[in-house]
Order: structure tokens, then sequence, then C-alpha cells
């Protein structure tokens, strides 16, 4: 499967979190889920002489959120997430960063607030997103039609789903979630929240959630 979108892949975070940042041609950018070593993610903005405009995140949690808010300060770029989530980007106890005793929470808010089926334009690169609750309440994911791209987060894994057992998960939830996904037309990369990249069809075939 032949990518032709710029997809720079980062490793952040005590939870090992995947953040990806996408390029266009005209050198503008975009992250999702920027969970943490903001410095880092920066900087690589700096060295190639990227301007990023726009932060996705999947959903709320501090492994997928924690550097969100340093981005936008020190670039300027618009935080989007869905409204289901808000409450998880203001309240420490809730998402995740209560599992990390050392971190001191800052709560902060998105600049815009996405729903399924919104299209998130960046030049030439267009996502859709889809509503996938279970994972959260407020859990989506990012769809590249063009690229057969789908940025799944915490929604779906290499042969398993995410975890449903914190702030506002539901696990019937995730299953249909992880079925509308296996519906899609066609095959698509997975490029998920954490662990190895999959496919659609790969997981058609092996994921006992589907």
């Amino acid at each position: 499967m032949v990518i032709k979108m710029k997809i720079h892949t980062f490793i952040v975070g005590v939870f090992q979190t995947n953040s990806y940042i996408i390029s266009s041609d005209k050198r503008n950018a975009l992250v999702i889920d920027p969970g943490g070593e903001g410095e880092k993610l920066l900087q690589f903005l700096k060295e190639t002489n990227l301007c990023l405009k726009k932060i996705l995140l999947t959903h709320g949690h501090y492994d997928h959120t924690g550097s969100a808010d340093f981005l936008r300060k020190n670039t300027g770029a618009e935080i989007f997430i869905n409204e289901k989530d808000k409450i998880l980007l203001s309240d420490g106890s809730i998402n995740a960063a209560q599992l990390v005793p050392a971190i001191k929470y800052q709560p902060f808010a998105a600049d815009f607030y996405i729903n399924d089926k919104d299209e998130i334009i960046l030049d030439e690169i267009t996502f859709k997103v889809k509503v996938t609750p279970g994972h959260t309440a407020g859990s989506v994911v990012f769809i590249d039609e063009e690229n057969r791209v789908i940025f799944s987060g915490d929604t779906l894994f290499h042969g398993t789903v995410g975890r449903t057992d914190l702030y506002s998960g539901n696990y019937n939830d995730i299953i249909e979630s992880v079925k509308s996904l296996s519906k899609l037309t066609g095959d698509y990369k997975i490029l998920a929240g954490h662990g190895e990249q999959t496919t659609l069809n790969t997981e058609r075939r092996i994921n006992p959630y589907i």
C-alpha cells in the first residue's frame, strides 16, 4: 500500500504513545495525538521548517494530549477534539494523568469541537472524522481516503481494541465502533495510538473483537 502523504512518527511519553506529524506539500503540518515530549516535536518542526497549523486529538487521555497546549502556545496551532471528551482536558483526575503521580496536570481547552463526518483540511490533505466511542465517549478516528490511512487512536490496535475501564469507557460501544470500521470499503493502513501498524484487512482476519 503506497502512501503519498508525508508521515513522521514519534514514540513519546511514559506510555509510549505514537504521535504523528503529517506535512503538506506547502510545508504546513498537523500533529495527531502529541502525547508528550513537546520539546522534541517542536524541535523537529523547526529543523524541518514545518509550520504547525492543527493539533488533532483522537481522544482526551493525557498520554495523547500531554503536549498539545505546549505546542499551541509555541506555534499558534489550533486544537481539535470531540466535545464529549472536553471534560477530560479539564480534569487530570479522570484523564489518565492520575496514573502517573509525578504529573501535575495543567488543564486546557480545545479551539474546535469535531463531529462525525466532519472534514479537516490541510492544503492537499483531507481527513474525515469518524466518531468511535468506547475507549472514551468522545473517541474519534481520522481517515484519509485518498491515501487509505486510518489514524485509529486507542480504538483499534493490531489484534485488539482499546481498554474501556477508564472514565467514560464502554465495552459494548467499542465493539460496535470497531465493527463499523471493519465495514468500510476496501483496505486501509491502520496507524494506532500505541504499538505497531497494521491494516484493516489484517484486523478483519485476525482481530477477535471484529
